[in-house]
């Protein structure tokens, strides 16, 4: 795990930096690597952390974890969602599938609510976060 996060790290590091430029803060926050670089210093965290408990001799074990219909229908929608962002664009796409992934992860709410918090979320980060950053989205 350690390994692989480390090579996720490297990878992060060689994606190109945005075309738009963002200063201070936001600038750090709207670079395209942030988020990858992110989770593959998490992964390399935590593969360390695993590794330290078992050379306490602690017993590491990812028992108790199964794949469930919910974890594959996440990736499928995950996988279509990037698919149709280079067929079709990023805006609808985005929006269908935040909404899609709202009410996959939220079974049993009421499903007004669940579309109202979509408008809200879709609202956000399709409208209101790229103009306060100035960001033109594809």
């Amino acid at each position: 795990m350690t390994a692989a996060g480390l090579g996720y790290v490297l990878l992060s590091l060689g994606i190109r930096r945005n075309p738009v430029k963002t200063d201070g803060f936001w600038g750090l926050l709207t670079e395209a690597k942030f988020l990858p670089l992110l989770l593959s210093a998490m992964l390399t965290l935590q593969g360390v952390r695993l590794t330290a408990a078992l050379w306490k001799g602690q017993e590491v074990s990812a028992g108790g974890h199964s794949i469930t219909k919910r974890s594959v229908s996440v990736v499928l929608l995950t996988l279509a969602y990037l698919l149709l962002i280079s067929k079709v664009g990023f805006t609808l796409p985005t929006a269908a599938y935040l909404t899609a992934i709202l009410f996959l992860l939220n079974r049993g709410r009421r499903p007004l609510e669940l579309l109202l918090l979509s408008g809200v979320y879709c609202l956000a980060a399709l409208l209101l976060i790229p103009g306060v950053l100035g960001l033109q989205l594809l």
